[in-house]
C-alpha cells in the first residue's frame, strides 16, 4: 500500500493559504493519477478513514480513467455531520474566532519540552497504561500553529458541506456499490446513529457494514491492528 498523507503538496495547490475540501479531493485524484501512470496495469484500492471515505468516493466518482478496483471508507462520514453527537456542538466551535484561538494554544503548547507535552497528551487522552508508547510516540508532532488553523478550518468546512449525501457518491453507490465498502462504527460520535441503515436500504449493492464491537472513531491508536484484520479480508 501507498499512504499519501506524506506526499506533500502538488504544483496546482501551492500557495494556498488554506485548503478546501475540493482541493483535498483534487490533490488525492493527482496523487491517485500518479500512481496509476507509474503502475499501468495495477487495480487500486482506495482506503480512507473519516472524511478521507467521502473523499476517496469523490475521486471514485470523477475519474473513471482510474482502475479503482474497490473503495473502503472506514468510519466514513460522507452525510449528516451538522446531526452527529460531536457535530452538534463542534460547528459552533469551530467558527471564527475560535479556530485562531485553538491554533494559538497549540502554537504555545509547540514550544514546550517534550516531557511536558507527553503530560499534556496523558492528562488530555487519558489512555490505558497498554498505550502509552503509541501516545508518547505522538507527543513530538503534537499540532502547532499552522497545523492547528488548517485541521479546524478543514473541519468547519466539514461540517457546512458533509450534509445531504453527494450526488456524486449517490451515482457511485448506485452504479458500482459492489466494489464499495462502508464500514461503520457500533457508536460513532462523528455518525448519527440513523445513516448505516439508510444507506443499507437505500443503496443494497454496496458493502455497507457496521462494527460488532466498540471500536473508537479514532481506532489509529490501540485498535489498528484489529481494522487492518478486517480490511485484509475486504481487499478485491
Amino acid at each position: 500500500g501507498i499512504n499519501a498523507a506524506y506526499m506533500g503538496t502538488f504544483r496546482g495547490l501551492v500557495g494556498v493559504k488554506h485548503f478546501t475540501l475540493q482541493q483535498q479531493v483534487e490533490h488525492i485524484a493527482h496523487f491517485t493519477s500518479m500512481v496509476q501512470a507509474a503502475h499501468p496495469n495495477a487495480k487500486l484500492v482506495l482506503i480512507g478513514h473519516s472524511i478521507g471515505a467521502y473523499i476517496c468516493l469523490r475521486v471514485m466518482a470523477a475519474f473513471h480513467s482510474l482502475n479503482i478496483a474497490r473503495t473502503i471508507g472506514l468510519f466514513p462520514t460522507i452525510m449528516e455531520m451538522p446531526q452527529s453527537p460531536t457535530g452538534r456542538w463542534a460547528k459552533y466551535l469551530l467558527q471564527r474566532p475560535a479556530r485562531d484561538l485553538f491554533a494559538c494554544v497549540a502554537g504555545a503548547v509547540g514550544l514546550l519540552p517534550i516531557w511536558a507535552r507527553q503530560g499534556i497528551v496523558r492528562c488530555v487522552a487519558r489512555y490505558p497504561p497498554s498505550q502509552a508508547p503509541d501516545y508518547h510516540r505522538l507527543a513530538p508532532h503534537m499540532p502547532n500553529y499552522r497545523m492547528t488553523l488548517e485541521c479546524t478550518s478543514l473541519a468547519s468546512q466539514e461540517l457546512r458541506k458533509v450534509e445531504e449525501l453527494d450526488s456524486r457518491i449517490v451515482d457511485v453507490l448506485r452504479e458500482r456499490g459492489e466494489d464499495v465498502v462502508l464500514f461503520f462504527g457500533q457508536s460513532d460520535h462523528w455518525v448519527p446513529e440513523s445513516v448505516c441503515p439508510l444507506l443499507r436500504e437505500r443503496f443494497p449493492k454496496a458493502n455497507v457494514l457496521r462494527d460488532e464491537s466498540e471500536t473508537p472513531h479514532a481506532f489509529c491508536i490501540g485498535h489498528s491492528r484489529e481494522i487492518a484484520a478486517r480490511v485484509q479480508e475486504w481487499l478485491p
